[in-house]
């Protein structure tokens, strides 16, 4: 790749809030593994989200991308003043163009 492709930086970030309630599908939640049984009629309080991509000028820089995401209920109908749950997903890829073992190891560790 010649040289001058490596002059321009590239990326995207965003975040987004949804206030509740909505329903577990639309944040991309499937099933749920019994854990919250009771709490939920298929209906969530709301999420937040926030990501990023970013593609370094420095060939030896790896590209970036992460989502985060924050998810909340409320506390069951037929159970007043029990605690809300919560809970955060998402990751973090590191994609390098170049692989050094020190780096893998470091990210992992």
């Amino acid at each position: 790749m010649p040289p001058d492709a490596y002059r321009a930086a590239k990326g995207g970030a965003a975040n987004d809030q949804k206030p509740g309630p909505i329903p577990f599908f639309a944040a991309g939640i499937s099933s749920m593994d019994g854990w919250m049984d009771g709490w939920m009629d298929g209906w969530m309080d709301g999420w937040m989200d926030g990501w990023m991509v970013l593609h370094p000028k420095n060939p030896f820089a790896p590209t970036l991308h992460f989502n985060y995401r924050y998810f909340e209920t409320d506390a069951p109908k037929d159970a007043p003043g029990a605690p809300r749950q919560w809970w955060f997903g998402g990751g973090t890829d590191l994609t390098p163009a170049y692989i050094f073992e020190e780096d893998v190891k470091h990210f992992h560790s």
